[in-house]
């Protein structure tokens, strides 16, 4: 299966799940993407409230250095970015986090609705090949 198929399947099976700051967030979102593509579990980027994923970033100095660590893997230019990638936007209080799926990403709301963002608007993006568990 190729990665824009998987991905697609990953969403179908997240579209009935409401956004959850404890349990569905675009932490969480990122964290099941990379599971479902390569097997590999993440620890740390999700929290349990959004007041908790406020400090996590404070401490980390950002959401680019709290995002690098969790993936062990240095960002890229967004640019660069292939379907499958993940990428950060600069939105809501410490960002967004998405999955490239070409020309946009997809990432999801606090409704719980997938919204599409043009990667030209990320700030920085990670490989999901790079991405270390």
């Amino acid at each position: 299966m190729t990665i824009a198929a998987a991905l697609d399947v990953y969403i179908a099976t997240l579209a009935r799940e409401p956004f959850d700051w404890a349990s569905n967030n675009c932490g969480d979102f990122i964290v099941g993407w990379v599971r479902a593509a390569t097997g590999r579990t993440l620890t740390g980027l999700h929290d349990i409230s959004q007041r908790a994923v406020a400090r996590a970033v404070e401490s980390q100095g950002g959401m680019v250095a709290l995002v690098t660590k969790r993936l062990k893997c240095s960002p890229v230019q967004p640019a660069f970015a292939e379907v499958g990638d993940i990428m950060l936007f600069d939105v809501g209080l410490s960002g967004a986090l998405c999955i490239c799926n070409g020309r946009n990403a997809v990432g999801r709301d606090v409704h719980g609705a997938f919204g599409f963002l043009p990667v030209e608007e990320a700030t920085n993006a990670w490989r999901l090949r790079e991405v270390s568990a």
